[in-house]
């Protein structure tokens, strides 16, 4: 009987830690905040042959050092197939990079704040002066 005992009070207890560090992990990326980007023509129409880029800016008080720094130094965002290209990331500041062929390139700097989602729209006006050859 004793031996039972133990060994329920050794389960209840793995299931605690168990439970717990389960809690700890959800609620280490549930803060991170959410990107989406989408990229339109000047008439309004999406463009998801797009290609997104973010930066994250380098922040000395943010505890952050060179070789987490360089992990994240460039990240292609993807698209998510519907209409945007999402990605979630860090709090702090971001350059957006914008560019489609065809188009003329944009950028933005976003602060990306804890908890808080960002919804940027990009809108590409034509670029006029890459020769595409008509094929008759």
């Amino acid at each position: 009987m004793r031996r039972v005992t133990r060994t329920v009070r050794i389960a209840f207890r793995m299931g605690m830690l168990l439970a717990l560090g389960g809690a700890w992990a959800v609620s280490a990326n549930s803060g991170n905040p959410e990107v989406r980007v989408r990229v339109q023509d000047p008439k309004g129409g999406m463009i998801s042959k797009a290609f997104v880029v973010m930066h994250h800016e380098w922040d000395d008080h943010a505890n952050e050092g060179v070789e987490e720094h360089r992990q994240d130094e460039l990240i292609r965002v993807p698209f998510d197939g519907a209409a945007d290209f999402v990605i979630t990331v860090k709090p702090g500041v971001y350059d957006v990079y914008v560019s489609s062929f065809g188009h003329d390139p944009k950028c933005m700097k976003v602060n990306v704040e804890y908890e808080k989602d960002r919804a940027l729209v990009f809108q590409l006006n034509e670029n006029k002066w890459i020769y595409t050859p008509m094929v008759e």
